[in-house]
């Protein structure tokens, strides 16, 4: 579902939060401090000072606005970072993974669109992170109280203060941050063979945390300033401004204040809310796959009661072997004997099997219990080829040719390119990239299935060369031809 994404993008960051928040709340601190007048020599100062007098208050500053910061910045943030790369890459055309620099844009406008969301709580969180450690907790204020004295004493406007700094760093940020997390990921997998799980998670996140907080670092100095200032006029006109100033007056390792805290924030932060995120997506797999697997064999049930009384019959499970059986239509009277001897023996077993309650028929909660033995496989994967056939069948000819094989690809890969979406294809799309791609693979499927040379694929054909499509652009075609199909691959 479309919704999930969104929501896991959402759900994973704020659960880690509260976890890293105390280095958020260590690094504007040191961010925001003088060189010339420090307050705290580093991350383990701070915390020793700020326990000291106001207690646990003190490590979880602004907790509030970064809950909803998180929450607010990643749903764009990650959310919509595999939408904006598959605008602009698409694998079923280039055939291969997306380029870094692909990855780094979408990263960018994913990251952009989440730094304006989240600003406003960003200000919020800056203004209470900042204030002076009070010996009474009380005395801190609150988030409301923060928000309440910006309204009247500074107006709307600043809740976007530095919305330009900010759109900077969540452009960095994402674009470093989920462009290497994704490369890493691909890499553990294909390139060292580690199989998929926590350990996958902690160590790819870990180091984009590392490359992210580095590529951060310096931008974020400058936001902290920006936010923190309260002077009317500003002391700094925009974010070059700033940086420039900063330059001026504290010199260049002024731009790597906070460094520590901040990988010590980002880094943990950055390996929960992958794990989080990355478990979340394995449960959703989990479950839409068993989902999509009942879906598919309800309509093969569907497809096998040929008289849609709901119960499949002796005659019917007979009927449905004999027409997905893909070698019933050999030469060899013999052979076929054989062939024929396999299929009762297989509508035996089946009916003994899955027929629980003896009533001569098999219902479809009969057929769903029965569907994961191996007695089934053999009918449940005939009956899927079988679906697949006729989907691209246009004509209902018995065979597919050439036409018939662009035409259905073209549908499945680009709806949109027919006119209104369906019927012939568009003329702008003739000659495109796209188009010749696409007339590429179905030539090359041609040549791979159509064993007689015919011009045409029959069923048999077709059956007999399904476990041959094994690299890149035929597990593409496999893949469209169980989209197009009407059932689910489960």
């Amino acid at each position: 579902p479309a919704w999930q994404p969104f929501l896991f993008s959402t759900v994973a960051p704020t659960m880690a939060a509260p976890f890293t928040n105390p280095f958020g709340v260590a690094r504007t601190m040191l961010q925001n401090q003088s060189t010339k007048h420090k307050l705290f020599t580093g991350a383990l100062d701070y915390f020793r000072k700020g326990f000291a007098l106001e207690g646990w208050t003190a490590l979880e500053r602004g907790i509030a606005p970064v809950l909803m910061r998180e929450a607010s910045m990643n749903l764009f943030r990650i959310g919509l970072y595999q939408p904006c790369l598959d605008q602009i890459h698409d694998v079923k055309v280039d055939g291969k993974d997306a380029p870094i620099s692909k990855r780094m844009a979408a990263g960018a406008v994913a990251g952009a669109i989440g730094a304006i969301a989240c600003n406003p709580f960003e200000i919020l969180r800056v203004r209470q992170q900042v204030q002076p450690i009070q010996t009474n907790s009380n005395n801190v204020l609150s988030t409301r109280k923060v928000y309440s004295d910006i309204m009247k004493e500074e107006g709307f406007k600043t809740l976007y203060r530095a919305t330009g700094t900010s759109v900077v760093l969540g452009m960095v940020c994402t674009a470093v941050n989920m462009s290497t997390y994704t490369i890493f990921r691909e890499r553990a997998h294909h390139g060292f063979g580690f199989k998929d799980g926590v350990a996958v998670d902690v160590g790819c996140a870990l180091a984009s945390g590392f490359l992210s907080a580095l590529a951060m670092n310096p931008i974020d100095v400058v936001r902290t300033r920006m936010i923190s200032d309260r002077s009317s006029p500003p002391k700094f006109r925009n974010g070059l401004h700033a940086a420039r100033v900063l330059l001026e007056k504290e010199g260049p390792s002024a731009f790597m204040k906070g460094f520590v805290p901040s990988f010590l924030r980002i880094g943990p932060h950055f390996v929960i809310t992958f794990m989080v995120l990355e478990q979340l997506r394995r449960v959703a797999h989990k479950y839409n796959s068993g989902k999509a697997e009942r879906e598919c064999y309800e309509g093969i049930f569907r497809l096998m009661d040929a008289d849609g009384s709901g119960d499949i019959s002796r005659e019917e499970l007979r009927d449905a072997l004999f027409e997905a059986w893909p070698t019933l239509d050999i030469g060899d009277a013999m052979k076929l004997k054989e062939e024929r001897e396999k299929v009762l023996k297989l509508e035996e077993e089946i009916f003994t099997m899955a027929d629980t309650d003896n009533s001569g028929t098999i219902d479809l909660d009969e057929f769903l219990s029965a569907a994961k033995s191996k007695h089934l496989d053999k009918l449940l994967k005939g009956q899927q080829l079988l679906a697949i056939f006729r989907s691209f069948d246009l004509d209902g000819s018995g065979a597919i040719d050439e036409g018939e094989l662009y035409e259905a690809l073209r549908r499945i890969r680009h709806p949109c390119t027919g006119k209104d979406g369906q019927g012939d294809t568009d003329a702008s799309f003739l000659g495109s990239p796209a188009d010749i791609q696409l007339r590429a693979d179905v030539s090359q499927i041609m040549r791979t299935v159509d064993k007689d040379g015919d011009g045409e694929i029959e069923f048999t054909e077709f059956a007999s060369a399904v476990g041959e499509l094994d690299n890149l652009m035929q597990k593409r075609f496999l893949e469209d031809m169980l989209q197009g199909s009407g059932v689910a691959s489960g």
